[in-house]
C-alpha cells in the first residue's frame, strides 16, 4: 500500500506499507524513528558497550543489518532483538497513521521472505481512536460479509456506491494478471487470487447494498 501526502509542504512525499497475509512485513517512512541498537540501549536490552560495539561493526560492514551482527556478536538475545523490531515497526506505522491526507495505492510486489518482525492487527490498532459508521453494528463482527468485503477493497463499512466502485477499479487495474506481462507464474497466480477476491468482494457490496 503506497501513500502519497496530498498538501502542504510535504506534499508528494510517499510512505510504503507492506502487508503479507494481514500482516504487516515492513514500513517504508520519512519518519524512521529510532534505530534498532537504540531502543535496545534505551530499554536495557543492550549495554553502552554493546552499543558502541554495534556502531562500530555497522561503520565497517555497513550492509549488514543491526539485527544480525546483534545477535551473532551475541551482543543481544533473538528475542530482544524480535522485539524491537516489532517495537521499531509499531513507531513506523504510528507516523503512518499520524498522516492528514494521502492519496492510497495499492500494489503487489513479488513473493519475498518473511520479515523477522511482523505486525498483527491487534498489535496496532487496540486502543486506537475510530469512527463510528453507520453499518457499525453489522461491522462488529469481523465475520459479517459486508466488513469482510471492505477490509478487501479498504474502504470504511459506510461507503457509498461510488467509492466501492472507485476502490474496486483502481485496485483491479493494479492487481490484474495481464498488467504483469513479465511476472512469473507464481506471482501471476497470486495476482489473479488477489483479483478473484477483490471481484467477490465488489460483488459482495453492490449486490447487497
Amino acid at each position: 500500500m503506497e501513500l502519497v501526502e496530498s498538501h502542504g509542504a510535504a506534499a508528494g512525499r510517499t510512505h510504503r506499507v507492506f502487508l503479507r497475509d494481514g500482516l504487516v512485513d515492513e514500513v517504508e517512512t520519512a519518519s524512521r524513528g529510532p534505530r534498532l541498537g537504540e531502543l535496545l540501549l534505551r530499554e536495557g536490552s543492550l549495554g553502552r558497550d554493546g552499543f558502541a560495539q554495534l556502531s562500530r561493526r555497522l561503520l565497517l560492514e555497513p550492509k549488514r543489518r543491526a539485527g544480525e551482527i546483534l545477535v551473532d556478536e551475541l551482543l543481544a538475545s533473538r528475542e530482544a532483538v524480535t522485539g524491537g523490531l516489532r517495537k521499531q515497526l509499531r513507531l513506523r506505522l504510528d507516523a503512518v497513521f499520524a498522516l492528514r491526507d494521502a492519496s492510497v495505492k495499492f500494489h503487489v510486489r513479488p513473493v519475498v521472505a518473511r520479515a523477522a518482525a511482523t505486525l498483527g492487527a491487534a498489535d496496532f490498532l487496540h486502543n486506537r481512536p475510530r469512527a463510528r459508521p453507520r453499518f457499525a453494528r453489522a461491522a462488529r463482527s469481523a465475520s459479517h460479509p459486508r466488513a469482510v468485503a471492505c477490509r478487501v477493497l479498504g474502504v470504511p463499512t459506510d461507503a457509498d456506491a461510488e467509492t466501492i466502485q472507485r476502490a474496486f477499479r483502481q485496485q483491479a487495474r493494479a492487481t490484474h494478471p495481464d498488467a504483469h506481462p513479465d511476472a512469473s507464474a507464481a506471482e501471476r497466480a497470486l495476482c489473479l487470487k488477489r483479483f478473484a477476491e477483490l471481484s467477490a468482494a465488489y460483488h459482495t457490496l453492490i449486490d447487497r447494498g
